[in-house]
């Protein structure tokens, strides 16, 4: 048995003896993200509690495994050889919410659509924007995502991370330089556990009316009813990445069973039956031919995570 095999024996041991923990080895990590692909996990955790995040993690460091945080894996492409190590995903065991006056205290996995549903139920405004968003509060933080004016920056005033001692810090939210799709997370490691968000008292029905309109106006310009990860490219200074891109003539080109929405440009889709190498090729040629084209350089919202090919790793120096 080599080290590799006997690491991960022992973590699916100390994994079983993590109360209450749900675990699994070989994950499909197709079955988590919004795009449907991607290989297997070696070990996947859900975790349900600050402490057995924690647990895990303090388990993953002894045995020198690497450890990789998905939320709803709505904004990341997996490559088809899948992930190494433990990936922990903090979903709908770690997603409770609790109010204290105006100020929402909310576990990272949290989707946003729960969050904005709570917000209405309490007449609290604010996120009525990120209702659609299909990705979780964590996940959100780390890109400071926003839409319809609304960025979930504008409202927090804490947030709870784990570093890389294991070490539970809190910082302000002044501290967490949130500009667009940027927080300080971008720039630093650490693990979101917690966040605190303040809120507007508004009133209830108008709330829900604008959750609605949002909700409207995306169906009719996104193409929900496919395999994405949400918009694909950030928005470049001075352009807009769909415009771009319908710009170069690739709105609705396709390569094989993926390509560019033919409904909105700034998303790319899988069709049915893509591999991640598929996307990740799409991704390359929108961005050479838009920079030929436009001399804009278009950089992903998309994470790109697991192991790649060689060449997949040429073209990540690209991306």
């Amino acid at each position: 048995m080599n080290s590799c095999s006997t690491k991960l024996n022992q973590a699916v041991q100390g994994l079983a003896e993590i109360s209450g923990l749900r675990f699994s080895t070989h994950y499909p990590l197709s079955q988590v993200v919004s795009f449907k692909v991607g290989g297997p996990a070696d070990l996947v955790a859900w975790p349900h509690s600050q402490e057995s995040i924690l647990a895990c993690l303090r388990l993953a460091h002894d045995l020198d495994l690497p450890v990789t945080v998905l939320g709803r894996g709505s904004n990341v492409l997996i490559s088809d050889q899948g992930i190494r190590g433990l990936v922990l995903i903090l979903g709908s065991a770690y997603s409770q919410l609790y109010l204290e006056g105006q100020v929402l205290r909310c576990q990272a996995g949290c989707p946003l659509y729960q969050l904005a549903a709570f917000c209405a139920r309490h007449s609290l405004s604010g996120v009525e924007g990120l209702v659609g968003i299909p990705g979780s509060l964590g996940g959100a933080i780390m890109m400071n995502a926003g839409a319809y004016d609304c960025t979930i920056g504008d409202f927090v005033t804490q947030v709870t991370l784990i570093d890389d001692q294991l070490q539970v810090k809190n910082l302000a939210g002044r501290e967490l330089d949130f500009s667009y799709r940027h927080s300080y997370f971008s720039d630093h490691s650490g693990l979101i556990s917690q966040v605190s968000l303040e809120l507007v008292p508004g009133d209830k029905s108008e709330i829900y009316a604008r959750m609605a309109d949002f909700q409207t106006r995306r169906r009719k310009s996104q193409p929900l009813e496919m395999a994405s990860a949400g918009s694909s490219f950030k928005r470049p200074q001075g352009a807009y990445a769909s415009r771009l891109i319908e710009g170069a003539g690739l709105k609705g080109w396709r390569q094989g069973k993926c390509g560019v929405s033919a409904k909105h440009a700034g998303f790319i889709v899988n069709y049915g039956g893509a591999t991640a190498q598929d996307l990740r090729q799409v991704f390359a040629h929108v961005q050479a031919e838009v920079k030929q084209q436009s001399g804009f350089s278009l950089e992903p919202e998309v994470r790109f995570l697991g192991d790649w090919s060689p060449c997949s790793r040429e073209l990540a120096t690209e991306l």
